[in-house]
């Protein structure tokens, strides 16, 4: 699970779920329109932040 927060206001804007392990990273992209995530289930996940799905839009399996 990452969580969004607003930092003036400290409140969570957005839940991002999907991983099924503990998230070891996260990224954002120049523009701050996407996150890149990595997870000890061995995924990397894109998520498109300007939107806030719950949903990745990419997915990425490593070994």
């Amino acid at each position: 699970t990452i969580k969004l927060w607003d930092v003036q206001t400290g409140k969570v804007r957005h839940t991002l779920t999907g991983h099924s392990g503990w998230v070891r990273s996260v990224a954002f992209s120049p523009d701050g329109q996407t996150l890149a995530s990595g997870s000890g289930d061995k995924t990397i996940k894109l998520w498109d932040v300007s939107k806030l799905h719950n949903e990745s839009i990419k997915f990425f399996p490593f070994y």
